[in-house]
C-alpha cells in the first residue's frame, strides 16, 4: 500500500506501486486529480493535494529540465531523478530504505537543498593549498560507477592506494562515495543542454573528476567546492527555452 506523507507532498510505496502511480500521474494530467489515482492503493488518501497531483502529472509529462543524480559506494548504487515543470515545481523519483520508493513533489527553490539531503553531502577537510591533482586511467575511476558491486570493490582497490600514498589516509571503517550530477535541458537557441558534474568523497576528503584526453584526474577541493560543482549543473532561467 502507498503510503502519503502528512502534508501531502511525498507517496511512498514498493517500486512497483510507485511506477504504477508515476505513470498515472503522467497519462492522467487532463483529468481531475483523484481520478489520477483511481486503481492506486493509497493510504490516507484524504491528505492528497488535488493542486499538488495536478502539477506533479504535468512536470512528469512536460518537464522544462531533468535532473539525474547517481550515487554510488561500497553499499551500492543508487539513482535519484528529478523533473521540474513550467510551474516550478519539482517531482523527486528516489530510493529509500527496505527496498521501498518515494515519489515527492516540493519548490524548484529547494532543489539545491534536496540534492544535499539525497547524497547526504558532508563537510569535509580542506586540502592543502597546493595539493596535486592525482592522475588514473579512465577505466579505473569509471569502474567505481558499476552497478556491479564486485567490479566497484576492485575499482577501489586499485584507487585508495593511490590516495592514501598522496596523504589522504582512511581506517578500515571508512567510506566512499561518488556523485554524478547531470542535468538536461533545451536552450533558448532550441539545442539540448547536457551539465555534467563528478566528485568523490574518501572519508573527509574531497576530489573533483576532471577528464582529459589521456587519464582522469582526481583534483582536491574543499567540500564547498565539491557541493558547488554538483549544484552548477542546474540551469539559470535564462537558459532554459521557454515552454511551447
Amino acid at each position: 500500500m502507498i503510503e502519503v506523507s502528512s502534508d501531502g507532498t511525498t507517496f511512498r510505496g514498493t517500486e512497483v506501486e510507485i511506477e504504477q502511480l508515476h505513470r498515472r500521474l503522467a497519462a492522467a494530467v487532463d483529468s481531475p486529480a483523484p481520478a489520477q489515482l483511481v486503481g492506486t492503493d493509497v493510504d490516507h488518501a484524504e491528505r492528497v493535494r488535488a493542486e499538488l497531483v495536478a502539477a506533479m502529472g504535468a512536470a512528469i509529462s512536460s518537464p522544462v529540465f531533468a535532473l539525474g543524480l547517481d550515487v554510488s559506494g561500497p553499499g551500492g548504487l543508487q539513482t535519484h531523478s528529478f523533473v521540474v515543470g513550467r510551474d516550478g515545481i519539482v517531482v523527486r523519483l528516489s530510493p529509500v530504505r527496505d527496498g521501498d520508493v518515494e515519489l515527492s513533489a516540493f519548490p524548484m527553490t529547494l532543489l539545491p537543498g534536496a540534492m544535499t539531503r539525497v547524497v547526504r553531502f558532508l563537510p569535509g577537510r580542506p586540502p592543502a593549498h597546493d595539493a596535486p591533482a592525482l592522475g588514473f586511467a579512465p577505466q579505473a575511476v569509471v569502474d567505481l560507477t558499476d552497478p556491479a558491486p564486485d567490479v566497484r570493490r576492485d575499482a577501489w582497490d586499485g584507487v585508495r592506494p593511490v590516495l592514501e600514498g598522496a596523504g589522504y589516509p582512511g581506517s578500515e571503517d571508512s567510506s566512499w562515495q561518488m556523485v554524478q550530477s547531470r542535468a538536461t535541458w533545451t536552450r533558448t537557441d532550441g539545442r539540448t543542454a547536457d551539465e555534467f558534474s563528478v566528485h568523490l568523497r574518501w572519508e573527509s576528503h574531497y576530489f573533483v573528476v576532471v577528464e582529459s584526453e589521456t587519464q582522469v584526474d582526481l583534483v582536491p577541493v574543499p567540500s564547498i567546492t565539491a557541493w558547488e560543482a554538483m549544484v552548477q549543473v542546474l540551469p539559470g532561467p535564462a537558459e532554459i527555452a521557454r515552454p511551447a
